[in-house]
């Protein structure tokens, strides 16, 4: 059982009703560095042990899926 933290889990909700960008700084597991990421929020998802974003990204151009606990900050993009 893994908790979303409510106000990263309210910031992603509300770009989804809105259609906005966020912008992320995401820790992948193939990097050792944080990197930045744009990305387009369109549901959340559960594998029945992690909630994921799924979500546009534009560094990627294509859909990825981010996990919240990897997400190390959040915030609305312009």
């Amino acid at each position: 059982h893994r908790d979303i933290p409510v106000p990263a889990l309210l910031t992603v909700l509300n770009a989804i009703r809105n259609r906005r960008r966020l912008s992320i700084r995401y820790q992948s597991l193939s990097h050792d560095e944080p990197s930045n990421r744009d990305i387009e929020p369109h549901f959340l998802a559960n594998d029945g042990f992690r909630w994921h974003v799924r979500a546009y990204c534009q560094k990627r151009n294509s859909f990825s899926d981010f996990v919240f606990a990897r997400i190390l900050e959040i915030h609305e993009s312009g």
